[in-house]
């Protein structure tokens, strides 16, 4: 048993970074959140956003567990939307495991309207969208 989810974070084209998490699915939009409010002025720069934002997702006390939380560079086991940090478009959006190719967010992929926040609208949200 578990609540696992996926956010995946685009760089560019075939570029992407997934954080799993096997128990905090649920709550991975909150946690995103404040990585994304955390890291405002680094929201150009991937390399330290990403950082920022795996630091706000992975607990402190899970670093050194070798169960709960793992970094990949596709999907992992799933049972929710998956979030997706768009870097270069600045954007926040969710996607069904269904709409991947290869385990990985399509390039060019164009997200619902209903379904995408810009990081501006996503950090400001004062309810996180439920995956």
């Amino acid at each position: 048993m578990g609540d696992r989810g996926n956010i995946a974070i685009v760089h560019g084209k075939k570029e992407q970074v997934w954080l799993y998490s096997h128990w905090g699915g649920s709550d991975l939009p909150n946690r995103l959140k404040k990585g994304l409010d955390a890291g405002r002025g680094r929201w150009n720069d991937d390399s330290y956003l990403t950082k920022i934002i795996i630091g706000h997702v992975v607990p402190p006390d899970n670093w050194k567990e070798e169960t709960g939380y793992g970094i990949s560079t596709r999907l992992q086991d799933n049972e929710h939307e998956i979030l997706v940090v768009d870097i270069p478009n600045q954007r926040v959006f969710t996607i069904e495991e269904e709409e991947l190719e290869n385990f990985k967010v399509p390039d060019g992929y164009v997200p619902d309207e209903s379904k995408q926040w810009s990081f501006e609208k996503y950090s400001s949200l004062s309810k996180t969208p439920a995956t």
